[in-house]
């Protein structure tokens, strides 16, 4: 083995189960001439935990981290001489960059050459999208079926919501490409749900709906899906499309309920949109969730209240929480936070408690993200 593809330690180190396939390092995998996928999420000992325990956990990764003596960083070391690269190949973002650096220093003490795949810097492919599918037979673990069926259709996103860092340019793969990777991994695995990790996949209703017709003509015809979308790319026809091709359940970005906040994160929707998007998803029994975010900038506690209204008369099956985090080249970053250290990202988390941006006291922000957790994790167990 020439290379070996590493995903770091992160939920692990908090407890968190998250021990579905590497997508990036599947694809990076094209490009390596003898790779290894080697995942250390996965780990028997790991299960779901709330939104309020990820909160709570976050510090234990931060400790762990810190401790050249964590057990987990055995392990590493024990994987690398099990499969003595020449090279290993970790893909990067900013919660998980304390992880990657102590999976660098191991490897250099044991040396081995470390590649790091930055974000928005060269990639490991150029094309990110290409014509040829992940390659599965050189995981190093074994997965159970459906967690083997993750699949991105395209990469990028053209809206413009001011705290997120895709690329606004849009890669597609091609129908029959994707058709081929879910008949591949339905014959082999016997996969029969798959999640599609689209920013937006229903962007174009030309190629969902000729995603429909090949799905429902091919050995895939039986298995259902799981999608994202934003609320105002939803139409009656699309919904449909997705009802009628085994579409069980999609995420939409939510956010906030404060009209004047969405002008602010630049987010292109309007309240209404969420409406009419739970709407119609309720019409065609689709279950669906969303994502709610909290500590913006500006963001006040009436800002939040109402995003407890819009949730609570929306009624998503389940809604995903997270905090803003201010990362760099972000059009929110450069306008509220332009003196912000990127050294200071690294220990930030989109599910922990990081510094307060919004235009809240301190201790008054500290009780709202404690409660808009519970609140959230309270509202999912009723659902």
């Amino acid at each position: 083995m020439i290379e070996l593809l590493i995903n770091p330690p992160f939920h692990a180190l908090m407890g968190q189960d998250q021990s579905y396939v590497p997508l990036s390092l599947l694809w990076a995998a094209n490009n390596a001439k003898d790779p290894g996928i080697y995942n250390f999420e996965i780990d028997e000992n790991l299960l779901p935990l709330s939104f309020s325990e990820r909160l709570n956990e976050f510090e234990s990764y931060l400790s762990a981290v810190e401790s050249a003596d964590y057990p987990v960083w055995q392990r590493v070391r024990s994987v690398l001489k099990k499969y003595n690269p020449k090279e290993i190949w970790m893909t990067h973002y900013y919660a998980k960059e304390l992880s990657i650096n102590r999976v660098s220093d191991i490897a250099k003490d044991m040396n081995i050459r470390v590649r790091i795949n930055r974000p928005y810097e060269e990639p490991f492919e150029k094309n990110k999208i290409s014509g040829r599918r992940g390659r599965f037979e050189r995981l190093l673990q074994n997965y159970n079926a459906n967690s083997l069926a993750h699949i991105f259709t395209s990469s990028g996103c053209p809206y413009k919501c001011g705290f997120c860092l895709s690329d606004k340019k849009v890669q597609f793969r091609e129908i029959e490409d994707i058709i081929y990777e879910m008949n591949y991994l339905v014959s082999n695995f016997s996969c029969d749900t798959f999640t599609f990790w689209d920013d937006a996949f229903t962007l174009s209703k030309k190629r969902i709906k000729k995603f429909a017709e090949l799905k429902n003509k091919s050995q895939s015809s039986h298995v259902k899906y799981v999608c994202e979308s934003r609320a105002d790319s939803l139409n009656e026809e699309i919904v449909k499309i997705l009802k009628d091709s085994g579409c069980v359940n999609v995420s939409v970005g939510f956010e906030t309920g404060s009209p004047r906040l969405l002008k602010v994160i630049q987010k292109g929707e309007t309240i209404k949109d969420y409406y009419k998007a739970a709407d119609l998803l309720n019409k065609y029994s689709i279950q669906w969730g969303a994502y709610a975010m909290v500590g913006f900038p500006t963001e006040t506690e009436e800002d939040v209240n109402l995003t407890f209204d819009l949730f609570e008369k929306t009624s998503p099956h389940k809604v995903t929480v997270s905090v803003y985090t201010p990362y760099p080249k972000t059009s929110l970053a450069k306008q509220f936070h332009s003196d912000f250290e990127e050294k200071q990202i690294i220990k930030m988390c989109h599910q922990a408690s990081n510094i307060n941006m919004t235009a809240m006291e301190d201790s008054v922000y500290e009780k709202v993200i404690v409660d808009f957790f519970r609140k959230f994790d309270e509202y999912n167990k009723e659902r």
